[in-house]
């Protein structure tokens, strides 16, 4: 059995993430890296062995970057716009910070979620 590590994305990244448009996400800290991911919805009532999965993802790439993000990077994570990636993840994540070293991680879906039902 492969291991999967489990990465939380809000429930409005599911449908672009499963039709190939989401590809790219940033996260802070580099705890959700692995070769193999299982996307989950959070459900911080749960633990995350119980929250749902949505899909199995293959690294393609993971680095170390500096927060500031391009047009083109934040269509990859699924925005219309910089405005609209840095509104996100200053309400979801933390104040956004340009100079801010992050973990820039492209993946790509390889199954979809048997507990998924969407």
């Amino acid at each position: 059995m492969v291991h999967r590590v489990p990465i939380p994305f809000h429930e409005r990244f599911i449908t672009p993430i499963l039709a190939g448009e989401k590809t790219v996400t940033r996260r802070p800290t580099p705890r959700h890296v692995g070769t193999l991911l299982r996307a989950k919805i959070p459900n911080y009532r749960k633990r995350p062995s119980q929250w749902p999965g949505f899909a199995n993802l293959l690294v393609i790439d993971c680095r170390s970057v500096l927060g500031d993000i391009t047009s083109e990077e934040a269509r990859l994570e699924g925005f219309e716009s910089v405005e609209a990636f840095k509104e996100f993840w200053g309400t979801n994540i933390r104040h956004w910070d340009p100079l801010l070293q992050v973990w820039r991680i492209e993946f790509k879906v390889v199954k979809v979620g048997k507990d998924w039902k969407g």
